[in-house]
């Protein structure tokens, strides 16, 4: 079967609303974090490309992120995340990274979703909407353990 290349763009999964808060074994809930939704969008050469859930380019605006994602050394791929920047004691603070884009003054981190529109990892070209969610868990869990220049830091969810 050919490889498939990635597609430029793949917006971003929403959040749902319901009536009522629950609790199920059969969901996997990660914690809302407060910073700029990001796809980040690495083509067959390694060239990687960070967009904003509006399709913006968002590489000017936060550098080390993109050279980052570059740094992985991946080829189609597509991930999608959220920039932050950090306080003191580790927590997302959407006025830093705000303060962040006039002066830099706090650490600033992409994290990865560990589920939503992650369809493609690595040189296969295969899409992980033909995996199941638990393989590509384990699939990201392995490849982002001790790997520079990413911090393997759980997104608390439930399962």
């Amino acid at each position: 079967m050919p490889k498939k290349p990635p597609p430029d763009f793949v917006a971003p999964m929403q959040a749902s609303s319901v009536k009522e808060p629950f609790d199920s074994p059969d969901w996997i809930f990660e914690t809302k974090l407060d910073g700029y939704r990001a796809i980040a969008v690495i083509d067959s050469t390694g060239k990687a490309r960070l967009w904003s859930r509006n399709h913006l380019p968002l590489e000017t605006k936060f550098p080390m992120a993109a050279a980052a994602v570059t740094q992985l050394e991946l080829r189609s791929t597509i991930f999608d995340g959220e920039i932050v920047a950090l306080d003191k004691d580790g927590i997302p603070r959407f006025q830093l990274l705000q303060q962040w884009q006039k002066r830099p003054t706090a650490p600033v981190v992409f994290f990865l979703y560990r589920k939503g529109k992650l369809r493609y990892f690595g040189h296969s070209g295969t899409g992980f909407s033909e995996k199941g969610l638990a393989e590509a868990i384990d699939r990201l869990r392995a490849f982002f353990t001790n790997k520079p220049p990413v911090k393997n830091r759980t997104n608390s969810h439930k399962k």
